[in-house]
């Protein structure tokens, strides 16, 4: 590092040695093996909230990794009557199955009529193929089923992975664990964050937020706004999959 300064121009000295601070950096908290919430995060995990009603939601514990023996990891979400939807996607050209099955749907249904979304984390279902469609294709159809028999065409739900690149699912665990996943639907807050840990990979803690709002034109009327993420270790967007 001292001769690459030496030997070069302020500006690359520079980045040189930015480039070596980002590099050398660790990170200091890492998902604990027992999947535990480290003490230091506890305080962004919330205690209690207020959800959009007409929505319900749950976390189930499919298995998609074998490490994994306890905890949720396929996330429902549904609207009680279908609704209005929409989504950003990423823009590289070799987005995953679950990207290119979501996509269709909404194109299909113009953003209208969406009954369902369904996560699994463990494994991104990317860079599989066209059985990874099949994959994505057949989750969707078995949550329609849940809802109407015969499922409805276009389907009505959308379909997210996230995890490990390059493995196909485990797809008989995953559409054996729906129909658990549907009865377990519950609009309280327990099943909120059951879906929010659901969604995490290498995630120290769910993310999960929630509030109310009014709107100076209609100020009698209280709405309520819920939302859930997880981290993620692609820095651009199109490089995302």
């Amino acid at each position: 590092m001292e001769d690459s300064i030496s030997n070069n121009s302020a500006g690359k000295a520079w980045r040189t040695a930015s480039q070596y601070k980002y590099f050398s950096q660790t990170r200091q908290y890492s998902a604990p093996v027992d999947g535990s919430i480290p003490a230091a995060k506890q305080k962004y995990v919330p205690t209690s909230g207020t959800y959009p009603k007409g929505f319900l939601v749950s976390g189930t514990h499919v298995g998609v990794k074998a490490s994994n023996t306890r905890f949720p990891d396929l996330a429902l979400i549904t609207s009680e009557t279908p609704c209005s939807a929409a989504a950003v996607f990423t823009q590289n050209p070799f987005s995953a199955a679950p990207v290119t099955v979501s996509q269709d749907v909404l194109r299909k249904r113009a953003g209208e009529g969406i009954r369902s979304i369904i996560i699994n984390a463990g494994c991104a279902n990317a860079v599989t193929g066209q059985g990874g469609i099949e994959d994505a294709r057949s989750m969707a159809r078995t949550v329609d089923s849940q809802f109407s028999n015969p499922p409805p065409t276009p389907s009505s739900t959308l379909v997210m992975s996230t995890g490990v690149i390059g493995q196909r699912l485990p797809i008989t665990k995953i559409l054996s664990a729906i129909p658990t996943a549907h009865s377990t639907l519950s609009p309280t807050h327990t099943s909120w964050l059951a879906a929010a840990r659901a969604i995490c990979t290498t995630d120290t803690f769910p993310k999960l937020l929630s509030t109310t709002f009014t709107l100076p034109s209609n100020p009698q009327i209280t709405y309520a706004l819920a939302g859930m993420t997880k981290g993620k270790s692609y820095i651009l967007f199109h490089f995302q999959t």
